[in-house]
């Protein structure tokens, strides 16, 4: 009796990969939800900007900015931040000079 479970399960599991793959409406749903997904929760750089203001990042405990590309930051959680905001609490990286 397994078997045959076994069997309508992969059945049906094929019916939902076909409907996924042929049909160009679904296929845009599933397509969307995923790419969505992915700039809410990476992987990648988040955008440049935040609110249409330059991003940098700053390591917890250090008192310079930078750009996400920065040395210091290989290995390193830095916090995303808009410039605005980094400026008024930090100074900015003497290695990566980030936008002032």
């Amino acid at each position: 009796m397994s078997g045959l479970r076994l069997l309508i399960v992969l059945s049906i599991v094929a019916a939902l990969v076909g409907v996924v793959v042929l049909h160009p409406g679904v296929r845009q749903s599933v397509v969307g939800f995923f790419q969505s997904a992915k700039k809410d929760i990476g992987p990648g750089e988040p955008p440049a900007t935040i609110g249409g203001q330059v991003r940098v990042y700053v390591p917890r405990g250090d008192k310079y900015y930078h750009v996400k590309s920065c040395p210091r930051l290989q290995g390193i959680i830095a916090v995303p931040m808009p410039l605005d905001e980094a400026r008024a609490l930090y100074a900015p990286c003497p290695d990566c000079n980030p936008p002032q």
